[in-house]
């Protein structure tokens, strides 16, 4: 259709296209997304200067040529293809279809159809056929001929849908396990189920109507929804899981899409059973308060329980942090010993170098020199002790003659046993053989276990160093530190296995740090230490530390002894 030099245009498959002949501009509508369906365009009818009805395969449309808008107005049921179009005198639309004639009235959207049923001889219209007099008489064209009326004419729009009347149900029957059906009386609104009965399906019908074919049904809960759900023709509602209370069931007919009958309402009651009933919801609240009261009780217990440990381990923690704050002021009094004793030492050692001593002053200034050094060793043993709550520093392995590295540190107590009058005898064997081991730390453990044995060693007293190769499995460096000083009760040697503790009993004095630093070590080095001792007899330490690097030796590095089973796991009494 050509306007002011503007085309529209329908094509039977690519829809509805629009044309600006001037500006060369053109629209494809079927592109657009909303208008994708609109392929077959049937009919094209001018209804003014500005607007423009269109059919198609999809729905009615007005095209508006005043903002070149396309807009559908009614659309098909999918089955239905509309034809032509014709607007009457009271501005309802006249549509030819596929499947009978349709009066669509915009204002307010009502649909009326008409075929056979109503009296046309022909339901199948033909393309773009339809025509209106001036006298607002309409033909349109069928495929078997044409046909033409007078729309004031047709009968009007009535209300003559009879009410819907329930006419059976089915339930499950006192057996449990089978259906049954029952009649309704139509003038029955109410109907009673069992607590068990929770299956219902209903059947209703619309009863003197000569066209109850054409007529589609809907039902909705009152109350609890409020729109309608489409039964269409289907006449049967079924409930599976119907809850305990009152229902009601609303019906309605529908002839021709928005002609409604009166809607008939059916009162539906099932029994709750026992446990849903008030006297089960009163015994479940008390029941509910007796756990509440119990969950309670248990509640106020258990706090208590958790602050009565929570007080216990702040007093252990307080214990702890006094016991660091103890030992950290020790080791920083230990630290300002060692200045003064380093000095002492290198004094004595400038001295030896710078000048020429007579023999008798040289060995008094090295007996300063070697009590200073053993002062400064016995600080350190206080200082490593306070290693034990953070670990040990790994082993820094070497392999060296084993022999040789044993007497060079036993010979540093010569001196020493020369001034306190002990006999000190070494039996060391002259073997150049080699062996995997720590020099520092295995320095400290025979340093501390001899330097144990001269300070609780009595006055001419004897202090004896036995040193031997053992063989099994592997090689193993043994070695003992024995006195016949004043020995150690049974108890105190318990004593001392579990706390680590040197006793003070007979002239033994302080609590012994080395000796706990020293079985700490042995265990690290893969080792054990075993104490005998006996009052007034003496003591004798034995340490067993293997030799040789395998890889399922038990050495223990860092951290691992930390935990005080492996302190006590090292010492055999």
């Amino acid at each position: 259709m050509s306007f002011n030099k503007e085309l529209l245009a329908g094509t039977l498959r690519n829809g509805l296209y629009y044309s600006d002949l001037e500006n060369a501009v053109t629209t494809t509508f079927s592109r657009e997304r909303e208008f994708a369906s609109m392929q077959n365009i049937s009919s094209i009818n001018e209804l003014d200067s500005c607007q423009f009805a269109v059919t198609s395969s999809s729905g009615l449309y007005i095209f508006n040529n005043t903002d070149k808008s396309l807009k559908c107005i009614l659309r098909n049921d999918g089955a239905t293809e509309f034809r032509s179009v014709l607007v009457d005198n009271s501005g309802s639309y006249w549509v030819s279809t596929t499947n009978g004639l349709i009066c669509f009235d915009p204002k307010s959207d009502l649909v009326k159809k008409y075929n056979m049923y109503d009296g046309l001889p022909e339901n199948q219209f033909n393309f773009n056929s339809a025509y209106r007099t001036s006298e607002n008489q309409m033909f349109f064209g069928t495929y078997n001929g044409l046909i033409s009326f007078i729309p004031e004419k047709l009968k009007s729009f009535e209300n003559s849908i009879p009410e819907v009347s329930f006419t059976s149900y089915t339930v499950v029957g006192e057996d449990k396990t089978t259906l049954k059906s029952f009649y309704l009386d139509n003038k029955s609104a109410e109907l009673r189920l069992k607590p068990y009965q929770t299956f219902l399906s209903l059947e209703f019908s619309t009863l003197g109507f000569t066209r109850s074919k054409d007529l589609n049904y809907q039902i909705r809960m009152v109350g609890k929804s409020l729109s309608w759900d489409q039964m269409k023709n289907n006449r049967t509602v079924t409930f599976t899981h119907l809850s305990k209370g009152w229902h009601q069931l609303e019906v309605r007919s529908v002839s021709e899409g928005l002609i409604y009958g009166p809607s008939t309402i059916l009162n539906i009651y099932r029994q709750p059973t026992f446990w849903q009933t008030a006297y089960a919801y009163a015994l479940y609240f008390i029941v509910l308060i007796f756990i509440f009261l119990f969950a309670r009780r248990e509640f106020f217990m258990r706090q208590e329980e958790k602050n009565t440990l929570a007080l216990e381990r702040y007093e252990k923690e307080n214990q702890k942090t006094l016991n660091d704050q103890k030992m950290r002021f020790f080791l920083n009094i230990s630290h300002e010993f060692r200045t003064p004793l380093t000095i002492i030492g290198g004094t004595i050692s400038n001295i030896f170098n710078k000048f020429y001593l007579e023999k008798e002053v040289a060995k008094k200034l090295q007996t300063i020199q070697n009590t200073s050094e053993n002062l400064n060793k016995l600080v350190n043993d206080f200082l490593d002790y306070g290693k034990l709550d953070s670990g040990f520093k790994p082993l820094e392995l070497m392999k060296e003659p084993i022999m040789p590295f044993l007497e060079k540190t036993c010979d540093m107590f010569d001196s020493w046993a020369d001034i306190n009058q002990l006999v000190y005898k070494k039996n060391i064997p002259n073997s150049n053989i080699q062996g995997y081991f720590d020099p520092v730390k295995l320095e400290r453990v025979l340093y501390n276990l001899i330097s144990n044995a001269f300070k609780f060693n009595k006055s001419h007293g004897t202090v004896i160093v036995e040193v031997e190769i053992r063989k099994d499995s592997q090689n193993w460096l043994h070695f003992s530190v024995e006195d016949n000083g004043p020995g150690i009760s049974d108890e105190l040697c318990e004593d001392l296995r579990d706390y680590f503790e040197n006793a003070k009993e007979n002239g033994i004095n302080d609590k012994s740090i080395g000796l706990a630093y020293t079985a700490g070590i042995v265990q690290q080095m893969g080792g054990n230490l075993s104490l005998e001792s006996k009052l007034g007899v003496g003591t004798s330490f034995s340490v067993n530390i293997p030799l040789d690097l395998a890889i399922n030796d038990p050495i223990i590095f860092e951290n691992d002894l930390k935990k005080e089973p492996l302190y006590r796991s090292c010492f055999k009494i």
